[in-house]
């Protein structure tokens, strides 16, 4: 039995191995077991694997998120920022990146003061490639590399697209002005399908 004691928000990814007992039970065996975050607000919001069973893990924190207890220190840029992580299949940490600019990033905050997560998501395709999709505001740099991709929300909140090889390194990334995505998925083909909502006249052409 394992037991969690939270004692601030934190996030937990826990992996298992549905192993087939009988053809009337099924039993679920633990193979790794883990949790991040620090004392400001950190929310997981997307996970996914790959055919390597590498785990892809999306959401939104606060000030500082702590990984591999105080090895890896994701800041935030603004009130909240936009995390993206990759676990190889024994939970070790392969990259992890945070995306953000001075306001809200993947969360919203109402007229009561209480913060909203936005919907987000990762999606990894048949050659490794990482999609993550969310809304943002302001300007966000979106290559977690040297460079810089800065994208304009030029709205309250819209909608965007980033692309990562296997190796997290920056593909392109895309705004959809006006937009509000909310699921992304991938075919057989490599192809993103992309689903959400949009307010007035938006472009939808990639422009990469």
């Amino acid at each position: 039995m394992i037991f969690l004691r939270k004692v601030f928000n934190r996030l937990l990814i826990l992996a298992l191995t549905l192993l087939s007992v009988n053809s009337h039970s099924q039993v679920f065996s633990q193979d790794w077991l883990q949790g991040y975050g620090s004392w400001a607000t950190d929310v997981g919001v997307s996970i996914c694997s790959d055919h390597l069973n590498n785990v892809y893990t999306c959401g939104f924190f606060s000030d500082t998120l702590v990984l591999n207890n105080g090895e890896i220190l994701l800041s935030s840029n603004g009130r909240t920022d936009i995390y993206l992580m990759k676990q190889d299949s024994t939970g070790s940490i392969l990259w992890a990146y945070s995306f953000g600019g001075e306001d809200y990033d993947g969360a919203w905050m109402d007229g009561f003061g209480n913060v909203i997560q936005l919907p987000g998501e990762v999606e990894v395709d048949r050659d490794g490639n990482v999609y993550l999709i969310g809304n943002f505001s302001g300007i966000v740099d979106f290559d977690p590399g040297p460079d810089n991709y800065l994208l304009n929300s030029e709205a309250a909140l819209s909608g965007f697209v980033l692309k990562l090889d296997a190796e997290g390194s920056f593909s392109y990334a895309q705004v959809y002005k006006g937009s509000f995505i909310t699921a992304c998925i991938t075919d057989s083909s490599n192809a993103l399908m992309l689903a959400g909502s949009f307010f007035g006249e938006v472009d939808f052409e990639l422009f990469c």
